[in-house]
């Protein structure tokens, strides 16, 4: 037993927990570590054992799973390396932020989660800008809505009592689908509407100038990304170019074509305004990413995290990206057949999650 947090050097202090064990398994692509006692962590910490889990994937930028009682990072990774990030989230989600003692409960007001410390009594808000806040916060969401009780009705027999009961829990509109899918995966946000035009300055092109050096300066002045999306269709608008012409030929070279990775979730926040969803505007992406993949051969090793970033902020749905995976292009003219293959060889382990995740969550559904 070790103590909450560690850095506390007193062997009679109270609030202690079980030193993490990690288990590594599977080889190549399917590797794999196992948690072994996070349930047992979790507990002594009086927090979810999935929002461990979470953590150590968000902060290690791999996936995670958890089923039965095992909980599992994708990857090799030292115990010690997880007993680390595991201090940091007892730092951030457990610890009061007056008196550091762990005993202390965990609540959402709006957008915002604080703890309030059990011992002095201090309400402290968790980092807002940490990810996990988002998870918990829309995981949160989900869970009322699906406990959410339907609105009283006019006394009728107890049959359609029953049908009116089977209705509510299993309408298979698309709306409703759509709801319980985004709640299993931990988002129930509606998805984002155009934002209102930005009162700033316009972006203007100049004739010989090349657009995508006017959206790099333009994004240097960290724009939100209503102001984002407002500015660059305007300048669209202007220039008459299509959604697709904008995405493929400007805006995704702008943000990812010279280091992807950096402010990777940044900048998938301006894309997200930019695809809404829409199927077309998903696909371009997807053929953006492979161009990238052609132009920058080191971007194919971290496919599985790049893609998964891209669902995670809701950029790519996972129909798409199974679709997309199983029906490479043909066309040599098109498509390098060897490339095509590499990327596709590359993204298996993040697809397979996302067939598990999309047939699991599908048997609950139905």
């Amino acid at each position: 037993m070790v103590n909450i947090p560690r850095d506390v050097d007193d062997e009679f202090y109270r609030y202690k927990m079980p030193v993490l064990k990690a288990k590594v398994e599977g080889r190549g692509n399917g590797i794999k570590t196992v948690i072994e006692n996070c349930v047992d962590i979790a507990k002594a910490l009086d927090r979810s054992p999935e929002y461990v889990t979470k953590f150590f994937g968000f902060e290690v930028g791999a996936l995670v799973s958890m089923t039965n009682d095992k909980y599992i990072v994708n990857g090799r990774h030292d115990p010690e390396d997880l007993a680390k990030i595991l201090d940091l989230f007892i730092e951030k989600f457990v610890l009061c932020g007056g008196c550091r003692n762990p005993e202390t409960n965990m609540f959402r007001k709006g957008d915002k989660l604080n703890l309030q410390c059990r011992a002095c009594g201090k309400a402290t808000q968790c980092d807002p800008t940490n990810r996990l806040i988002s998870y918990i916060t829309k995981k949160d969401e989900g869970e009322k809505k699906a406990n959410k009780a339907p609105k009283p009705v006019v006394a009728q027999s107890s049959a359609q009592d029953e049908d009116d009961d089977e209705d509510w829990s299993l309408s298979t509109t698309k709306e409703a689908v759509e709801e319980r899918r985004r709640a299993l995966f931990g988002s129930t946000e509606k998805p984002v509407e155009k934002p209102a035009a930005s009162t700033g300055a316009k972006l203007t092109l100049a004739p010989g100038q090349n657009p995508v050096d006017v959206l790099s300066k333009f994004f240097k002045t960290n724009p939100s990304p209503e102001e984002a999306f407002a500015k660059i269709n305007e300048l669209a608008t202007a220039q008459t170019w299509s959604e697709g012409t904008l995405l493929r030929n400007y805006l995704f070279p702008c943000l990812f074509a010279n280091d992807i990775k950096k402010d990777f979730y940044k900048k998938a926040a301006y894309l997200n305004l930019f695809v809404k969803g829409d199927v077309k505007q998903q696909k371009v992406v997807l053929y953006c990413i492979e161009k990238l993949c052609s132009l920058v051969p080191a971007t194919v090793a971290n496919l599985p995290s790049i893609l998964n970033g891209f669902y995670c902020e809701e950029v790519l749905d996972e129909e798409i990206l199974i679709q997309w995976w199983k029906h490479p292009i043909a066309d040599p003219k098109r498509a390098n057949p060897k490339a095509s293959k590499a990327i596709r060889d590359s993204s298996k382990v993040f697809i397979d999650w996302l067939q598990t995740a999309a047939n699991e969550a599908s048997e609950e559904e139905f």
